[in-house]
């Protein structure tokens, strides 16, 4: 890169003798380049790629002023033109990714990029290169927008069943007790005989896809704990109806739960810090809840709940994070998806077939980024957290969480002292009538809450941030206070 005085005293440079800027004078080619710029949209970023000397970044500022301006840099000759940027990135395998977590799904779809024209030509291996991150990255945003509404309806209308519902409110003491909990994997039926043997010197907590298999097998599980929003997860939970079974159920008010539960069982809320209007509701009602932190897997909570009640050690069963070609089953057994998808299996949908397209799913999605989350974490749970083998030995480390053997697990049972543990203690019983009373004024606010409800309809906001035309935008608020209106009569029906 050689860096020179252009006509106009400015300094210009070029590479390998192609410039990257004029030879007379950089910044009129600059102010000419925004300038021929043309977007239909109101932008929340505006993002040049390859920008060398940085002299668009003044019209830039100048031409969208509510917009914050970043760069991604395509070398690092150019590193000390980036403190006047909102944001800097630079091209490499993981910038999806970055671009993603920087600037979210909100702010990629309302956002416009654009290649420093000479600068595509000379590194134009690293431009195509960006171009294509920029469009997984906006798919990626495109898909997480649509699940996220999807699932912001759904979740509301959990959190105000559940509200109404659930009567029994219970929480837990802190003791000294070694945690036990049971997640579904295969290796899991390998570890339930010496549960069993050792099950007093445990204190055990049942992932929710798990509890059919403790159940099955005799094991009574001192909590269950569920926080998924799907179907699937009150699936999971109809053991938990059996009129002879009575395990509390730690939960945030978001999770799908069967009302019959909500009404006759235990019922252990968990909240997360962002969760305004359940924790409004706790509070009206006097009601103690145990503060969760949200995470991508079920068994993130319950690692980080496991750790806020004991000193001692935790121990997972079940948390295979893979699955084997050659497995008979993704799931140890007998569990509930499996059972309900086997009953439609046939000649030309075997449940070999079913099984080898699950594994291949799980390998390429939600498990790799399961298993990421865990080593990321893992570090602070070294010396405390450790996963159980089953007859196999794992293919992959959770990074530095240990992996044991059963033989090495039965031998920590049998040394373990019967040490106190966690209590689970009644805390207050709820009243329908007082539930809706409080739902009624909760609805009322959040409903007229301009964040609350972009949260919900986060599409349609994208789409009002970035119109211009005035009678689109005036449609688009149209579309949103119908859908408002009939979230909140099908939300007040259930709180009716």
């Amino acid at each position: 890169m050689e860096f020179f005085e252009a006509k106009n005293n400015s300094i210009t440079c070029k590479h390998n003798g192609v410039f990257l800027h004029s030879s007379y004078n950089p910044e009129a080619e600059a102010e000419r380049f925004v300038s021929s710029l043309e977007i239909n949209f109101k932008p929340k970023a505006v993002i040049i790629i390859g920008p060398a000397l940085s002299y668009c970044l003044q019209f830039l500022r100048k031409k969208f002023p509510q917009a914050k301006i970043g760069a991604i840099r395509l070398c690092s000759f150019f590193d000390d033109k980036n403190k006047d940027f909102d944001f800097v990135l630079y091209e490499n395998a993981d910038l999806e990714n970055e671009l993603f977590d920087f600037l979210g799904e909100e702010t990629i779809l309302a956002g416009a990029f654009f290649s420093w024209t000479p600068s595509s030509k000379v590194f134009s291996d690293e431009d195509f290169s960006v171009w294509k991150k920029i469009k997984a990255a906006s798919e990626k945003a495109r898909s997480v927008l649509a699940t996220r509404e999807y699932f912001s309806k759904k979740w509301f209308l959990n959190k105000v069943r559940f509200l109404i519902h659930a009567k029994n409110y219970y929480s837990i003491k802190k003791a000294s007790k070694n945690i036990l909990f049971t997640s579904s994997g295969p290796s899991l039926n390998d570890a339930i005989p010496v549960i069993k043997k050792y099950r007093n010197s445990l204190f055990v907590i049942s992932l929710s896809s798990s509890i059919s298999v403790l159940i099955h097998n005799k094991i009574i599980p001192d909590l269950c704990i569920s926080t998924d929003g799907g179907w699937w997860a009150k699936k999971h939970l109809e053991p938990l109806s059996r009129p002879d079974i009575t395990i509390p159920l730690a939960v945030p008010p978001e999770a799908a739960v069967p009302s019959c539960l909500l009404k006759d069982k235990p019922v252990c809320p968990l909240c997360y810090d962002d969760d305004l209007f359940s924790k409004e509701f706790f509070n009206a009602q006097g009601i103690p809840y145990i503060t969760a932190r949200r995470n991508g897997t079920v068994s993130g909570t319950a690692l980080e709940l496991s750790d806020s009640l004991t000193a001692a050690r935790i121990f997972f069963a079940g948390l295979d994070m893979n699955c084997s070609k050659k497995a008979s089953s993704f799931h140890s057994k007998p569990n509930m998806i499996d059972l309900m998808e086997e009953s439609s299996d046939y000649f030309l949908r075997t449940k070999e077939k079913r099984i080898s397209s699950s594994c291949a799913s799980s390998r390429s999605g939600s498990m790799e980024i399961y298993k990421d989350w865990f080593k990321s974490i893992s570090k602070n749970y070294s010396e405390k957290v450790f996963r159980i083998e089953g007859k196999n030995k794992f293919d992959e480390r959770l990074g530095e969480i240990k992996d044991i053997s059963i033989f090495d697990f039965e031998e920590i049972c049998k040394k373990n002292p019967d040490n106190s543990k966690p209590e689970i203690y009644n805390t207050k019983k709820s009243y329908e009538k007082e539930n809706k009373k409080i739902m009624k004024g909760l609805l009322e606010k959040y409903f007229s809450d301009e964040g609350f409800i972009h949260e919900i309809f986060a599409c349609d906001y994208v789409l009002l941030e970035r119109e211009t035309d005035s009678a689109k935008i005036e449609a688009i608020k149209n579309r949103i206070n119908s859908k408002k209106d009939a979230l909140y009569k099908k939300a007040g029906s259930i709180a009716n």
